[in-house]
């Protein structure tokens, strides 16, 4: 199922922030209608089309000082689709909900003045549940044509993965910074038995 060359076609969102004691909490909530996909994933063919999707997110996160120079924070997504599609292999898709989750801990003044170092633990987006009726083969009819049956089928991924994250990031001169990040993927893209690969980036921005 390729990636749909789209983005959503719509998006409304809400926000709710607040703090208790010196600890800070947001809640967030978006609804996506997209065309052709879901979670701009695409199907077509025999496997059956995607025609429109209306996915809602609930976002909880936090953050809380440990020290003068430390803090500790976790966020968790969860969003539940509705999929429409056109009959195929695959049809009377049911929800499909998945989560992600990160936590992990922030410093500053690591090295220098101002910089910062960050290290997270966390499961990028994951099908956790999501149903649909499978179309099976059963024989050959008497005029040569194939008899079918429905089976259904659950559809999450079999693996589980999980990032373990470490960033740094610092300013460059007065208009400037940089960031950077290396990690491991445990299980990458949710594949049971995937071999761990590493992953690295490096951002530079400067302004004028």
């Amino acid at each position: 199922m390729p990636r749909a060359a789209t983005a959503p076609q719509r998006l409304t969102p809400g926000w709710l922030e607040g703090s208790i004691g010196r600890a800070r909490y947001a809640v967030g909530f978006a609804q996506t209608e997209e065309v052709s996909s879901v979670f701009r994933t695409t199907s077509s063919g025999v496997f059956g089309t995607f025609t429109g999707t209306r996915s809602r997110f609930f976002t909880l996160g936090g953050d809380a000082p440990l020290a003068s120079r430390a803090s500790a924070f976790a966020v968790a997504t969860t969003t539940i689709a509705d999929p429409d599609t056109t009959p195929g292999l695959l049809s009377d898709w049911s929800d499909v909900r998945a989560g992600a989750y990160s936590v992990g801990l922030r410093f500053r003044d690591v090295l220098r003045d101002g910089d910062r170092v960050g290290i997270a633990l966390g499961q990028p987006l994951r099908v956790e549940y999501a149903e649909a009726d499978l179309a099976v083969p059963q024989a050959l009819r008497a005029d040569g044509g194939v008899a079918w049956s429905r089976e259904r089928v659950h559809l999450e991924p079999g693996g589980r993965e999980i990032d373990l994250e470490i960033a740094y990031g610092r300013r460059l001169g007065r208009a400037g910074s940089m960031s950077t990040f290396v990690g491991i993927a445990r299980a990458p893209g949710h594949i049971a038995g995937a071999p761990p690969t590493a992953f690295a980036g490096l951002r530079l921005s400067m302004g004028f």
